[in-house]
């Protein structure tokens, strides 16, 4: 009761993150918070399994911590966005891992033929517990994640082999 009414709606255990449905319009989805926990994805600080105050884990101080993102010690709150964010970064790692031990002896880019790291994100709950709400918010920071992979691409020289063709972003594959 005392986490619902301080808009404290997502706890993690692990892997796991828990949430409650506020039954509100609440500021935890904005551009700027994606930007936070991206931020926090690409500095390695995800899975926040640290065991923070409760007093400090408030949506006030989520707003706050991006002047404070300098400091690589402290994670944020859990929240949505860090598991897509996880899952991600883990799918990642696992495919610049198959390059490293495929790529033995090798230098082109071209004979490396990917496999999938899957990686699975399960929302479940009662009806109107808020899972297809959740599935969007999931999506769309996917899609802001392949956006931005995109836009580094274009600059980058290790992607910059491919053709444009080649590129398909999460927001076309889901269309």
């Amino acid at each position: 009761r005392l986490r619902y009414d301080a808009d404290i709606i997502y706890t993690s255990t692990g892997p796991i993150l828990i949430a409650v449905n506020p039954f509100k319009s609440m500021p935890l989805y904005s551009d700027e918070v994606m930007e936070i926990y991206r931020l926090q994805g690409e500095q390695g600080l995800g899975n926040s399994t640290n065991p923070t105050p409760f007093k400090r884990r408030t949506n006030v101080y989520l707003m706050h911590r991006q002047k404070q993102l300098e400091n690589p010690q402290q994670k944020l709150p859990p929240h949505v966005y860090q598991i897509a964010d996880d899952a991600y970064r883990t799918m990642l790692r696992g495919l610049e891992n198959q390059f490293l031990v495929n790529n033995q002896g090798r230098r082109s880019l071209d004979e490396f033929v990917p496999m999938p790291t899957n990686q699975s994100i399960l929302v479940s709950g009662e009806s109107g517990a808020g899972k297809t709400v959740t599935t969007k918010i999931v999506l769309n920071y996917f899609a802001m994640l392949s956006r931005q992979a995109i836009e580094e691409s274009t600059s980058s020289s290790f992607i910059s082999t491919h053709s444009k063709d080649d590129d398909v972003t999460v927001e076309q594959q889901v269309l």
